[in-house]
C-alpha cells in the first residue's frame, strides 16, 4: 500500500473536515433526484492511512507493485499486540484475544510441596491445571496438586522419589 503519488497529492495529511452523519455509498437514482455519493479527499486518506499503518507496524516498506502488503503484514501487526504476547519457551505461555492464556511447561514433584512457578502471573484469576507424568511410572505412582494459584502451584507425589512432569494450565 503505497500513498497516492498522483501530481496533484499534497505532501502532508489535510485536516480533516467536521463529521457528518454517518451513511452508506450509493450509486444514486437520477431518476427519483437521489445523488451518488462522492468520495471525499477525507475518506479516501483515512482508508489509505489505516491501510498504510497496518503495513508499517509490521516493518515493511510500501509499495506500489506489491498487491499483498496488507494480508502480509496482518500476522506480524497482530503478534506484536501486548494481548497477543507468547514465549514459546518450554515452559511457555500463549495470550489469546478475549483474555484468556494458556501456559505449559515441566515441573516436578516431591514427597513435599514443590513449588512450580508459572512463566507469566494470570491477571485476574486461574482457571484448571491438567498433569501428565513424564516417566510414565504404573499407577503405584501419583501426583497432586496444592495451592494453585494465579502465579503457581505445588506438586506433591506419593512416592519417596521426585516425579518429573508436564503441565497445562488454563486462566485469564
Amino acid at each position: 500500500m503505497f500513498l497516492t503519488d498522483d501530481p496533484t497529492a499534497v505532501s502532508t495529511l489535510p485536516t480533516p473536515g467536521t463529521p457528518g452523519t454517518p451513511g452508506y455509498f450509493t450509486d444514486g437514482n437520477p431518476g427519483s433526484g437521489v445523488p451518488a455519493t462522492i468520495l471525499q479527499a477525507d475518506f479516501m486518506n483515512m482508508i489509505m492511512m489505516e491501510l498504510q499503518n497496518i503495513i508499517l507496524a509490521a516493518s515493511l516498506t510500501p509499495s506500489k507493485t506489491t498487491f499483498n502488503q496488507v494480508l502480509q503484514a496482518l500476522p506480524a501487526a497482530l503478534a506484536s499486540r501486548p494481548e497477543m504476547a507468547k514465549s514459546l519457551a518450554t515452559n511457555g505461555y500463549q495470550k489469546l484475544p478475549g483474555g484468556l492464556i494458556i501456559q505449559w511447561g515441566t515441573g516436578t514433584a516431591s514427597t513435599s510441596d514443590f513449588a512450580n512457578t508459572l512463566p507469566i502471573a494470570f491477571p485476574t484469576a486461574k482457571l484448571s491445571l491438567a498433569l501428565a507424568d513424564i516417566d510414565l511410572n504404573p499407577l503405584t505412582t501419583f501426583v497432586s496438586v496444592s495451592a494453585f494459584t494465579t502465579t503457581g502451584f505445588n506438586l506433591t507425589v506419593n512416592t519417596g522419589a521426585n516425579r518429573n512432569v508436564f503441565w497445562i494450565a488454563l486462566g485469564y
